[in-house]
């Protein structure tokens, strides 16, 4: 198949290349999977970091960078986010903020203002005291901690999961709230952590400068699917091998 460029990156039939852009082997091309699962900075850009780094001894560097990626970045909070990651996160977001709103601003057209929160088979600790609980939204019923201050303690945080269900007091029963379960949103964010390892090995063996260290990558791909394997049984969680792949988020 005929060769073409992008972005100063030639690729040929299911073979691309990277060239190294300074440093003792500036200039040489190396053969990389042609796969959005490694697409690097722009040779400048790259160029840039290395030129104010100096030189970089061994490939530590370059392991770290397959294992993370270059499209990362640590938010105001401290995390480390992936870009996709990222981006899942804000949308699903988004959309159950606007799922919540939209049941808000319903009941406060009927001329009332309370709400239940609903329960949720993954309650992290900040969201579990207000299972059940009856939110005012606008603090015009007495009585009831508002929206405001749960928002304030925590709940409905990003990703929360957590809906809000009119209330009519003596009408709306709250124990039909079913609670969420402390130990298997533990279990599930164990699984979350798993599986990131295994798309970090993926990602080291993808980008693997030789055959050994893509050996010593597979090797550990299989260990942490292993791991994953035995957690997702012993908790009876439902394994999701789309977020085992490169290139998926969270």
């Amino acid at each position: 198949m005929r060769g073409w460029q992008y972005r100063g990156y030639q690729y040929e039939g299911i073979v691309g290349f990277l060239r190294i852009v300074g440093g003792e082997y500036g200039g040489r091309r190396l053969r990389v999977p042609a796969t959005t699962a490694v697409r690097p900075t722009s040779d400048r850009v790259r160029e840039a970091i290395f030129d104010v780094l100096g030189p970089v001894d061994g490939l530590v560097a370059l392991d770290l960078f397959a294992g993370h990626g270059v499209t990362g970045f640590v938010d105001s909070a401290g995390k480390q986010w992936a870009l996709a990651s990222y981006a899942e996160m804000a949308c699903r977001t988004a959309a159950h903020n606007a799922a919540r709103q939209g049941v808000f601003d319903a009941v406060l057209a009927q001329g009332r203002d309370l709400v239940i929160i609903s329960g949720s088979p993954s309650c992290c600790d900040m969201c579990a005291p207000w299972e059940g609980q009856v939110l005012s939204l606008d603090g015009a019923t007495p009585g009831y901690p508002t929206l405001a201050e749960a928002e304030g303690d925590g709940l409905f945080h990003p990703s929360c999961a957590h809906s809000a269900d009119p209330y009519i007091e003596g009408l709306t029963r709250r124990s039909a709230t079913q609670y969420g379960d402390p130990e298997r949103y533990a279990a599930q964010q164990q699984q979350r952590y798993l599986e990131r390892g295994v798309r970090g090995w993926k990602m080291r063996q993808a980008g693997a400068l030789d055959d050994l260290a893509a050996a010593k990558a597979k090797a550990h791909v299989r260990e942490w699917q292993g791991r994953l394997r035995e957690h997702v049984a012993k908790h009876d969680l439902p394994r999701l091998r789309y977020r085992e792949q490169i290139g998926k988020a969270i």
